[in-house]
Parts: structure tokens; C-alpha cells; sequence
């Protein structure tokens, strides 16, 4: 069966979330801050039969330093806005 779940994205700059395999990622979004950091949350449709995978993520913060990885192997996803702050978040592909 589809269905649109909520998963938590830790901060820093990578993250592991465990996530349905071929799921569909919908929307990025921040929901409240903890200890001074933001709560980051992925939306995706996901099959609730499919076996979870590790879907990998790395965030960056606006004139951070990025480490020189190829496109093909990161893939830009959504540019958040907390507060101050302006984060990027990419997908290993």
C-alpha cells in the first residue's frame, strides 16, 4: 500500500534515515528547533511493504565549504530557510 510518511533527518552534515526502497521524496521541510538546531523532516510516498534502504544525505549551510564530490554521486534536493540560517540538502544518487 502508498502512503506519504514523515521522516526525521539529523542534524549535521551527514545523515542516514532508513526509508522504503523506490520512494518517492516529496517535500523537505523544517519543524522546530531543539537545543538551537533545526528539526529537519523529509515527506515521501512509500509503498509500506518495501524493505527499508539507507538513503543518505548531506546538509550545508549557505557559505559553508562543500567537499568536492562528483554531481553524479550527490544530487541537489531542496534549500531550507531557518530563521537566519539558508541549509542545502543533497541526496547520494
Amino acid at each position: 500500500m502508498k502512503t506519504i510518511y514523515k521522516y526525521e533527518i539529523p542534524f549535521g552534515d551527514e545523515a542516514i534515515v532508513q526509508i522504503p526502497k523506490n520512494a518517492v521524496l516529496l517535500k523537505f521541510g523544517i519543524q522546530g528547533i531543539t537545543n538551537g538546531k533545526p528539526n529537519f523532516y523529509v515527506w515521501a510516498k512509500v509503498d509500506t511493504e518495501a524493505m527499508p534502504l539507507p538513503y543518505h544525505f548531506r546538509i550545508f549551510g549557505t557559505g559553508k565549504p562543500i567537499p568536492d564530490f562528483p554531481n553524479e554521486y550527490f544530487v541537489y534536493c531542496d534549500t531550507l530557510f531557518d530563521r537566519n540560517f539558508v541549509w542545502h540538502i543533497f541526496r547520494q544518487h
